[in-house]
């Protein structure tokens, strides 16, 4: 996933308000200046930019290697930014982070819910005492629905992609197809990005990351801050070790 994608990801997010979404996980938080910030899917560092200022140490976390290229390069006046290539399931650190987040579905990609629980316990493991945890995950009406069994196809710039899903009801997962066709030079060179998502209820998250030790829960509607209607597309999760 995100390999040759990620050359074209930044000009495909150009609807995603990152400053409100960074305004809303401060509003849930004890957010304070010289932290150790955690990013996990840190991607190509567009929400970075919202956080690294009040920062002492800030690492960035992404499993695709291209999406830390393009972030290292997009924040390469951040002298106090580190960045690891692992997928959260594997993160070992004990005790560092006075705040770690996620945004835009990137719990939504870990394929089950022994893998979710294994990145939540490593997540606390990092965390020191009383540190907030704060990550959004897609709603089943958005997985099911807005995603679901359906096919869009888009042009913006020199971009053309079309965009075809296929849902499993039963494990409320969606695999999606993006060929993606980028005008260079007068010759369209095609790309094709296979992805997976999953369902993960908030209530079952809650409950595993109660077990885990977190607690002091907050869950939001990610877009406007506000609580849950039925037709939330993101749901924002705080909790606090």
């Amino acid at each position: 996933m995100y390999n040759e994608f990620s050359n074209v990801y930044d000009r495909l997010v150009f609807d995603i308000d990152y400053e409100n979404h960074s305004r809303i996980i401060k509003e849930n938080v004890d957010f304070k200046e010289n932290m150790n910030i955690l990013e996990i899917g840190i991607g190509t560092g567009n929400m970075t930019r919202y956080f690294i200022e009040n920062s002492k140490e800030y690492f960035g976390l992404d499993p695709s290697v291209e999406m830390l290229e393009i972030a290292s390069n997009k924040l390469i006046d951040y002298s106090n930014i580190r960045y690891l290539n692992i997928g959260i399931e594997d993160l070992d650190s004990k005790d560092y982070f006075d705040f770690a987040f996620s945004t835009l579905d990137t719990i939504n990609y870990l394929k089950d819910y022994e893998t979710v629980k294994k990145s939540f316990e490593n997540i606390y493991n990092s965390l020191k005492h009383g540190s907030y945890f704060s990550f959004d995950v897609n709603s089943l009406d958005k997985i099911e629905n807005v995603l679901g069994d359906n096919s869009y196809v888009y042009e913006y710039e020199n971009i053309f992609y079309t965009w075809q899903n296929e849902y499993d009801f039963e494990n409320k997962e969606v695999d999606m197809i993006l060929d993606f066709f980028v005008e260079e030079e007068g010759v369209y060179k095609r790309t094709t990005e296979y992805q997976h998502q999953k369902y993960y209820s908030p209530d079952i998250l809650k409950e595993m990351l109660s077990e885990i030790g977190f607690n002091n829960f907050k869950i939001k509607d990610f877009d406007t801050g506000e609580d849950i209607e039925e037709f939330t597309q993101r749901i924002l999760i705080t909790c606090q070790k």
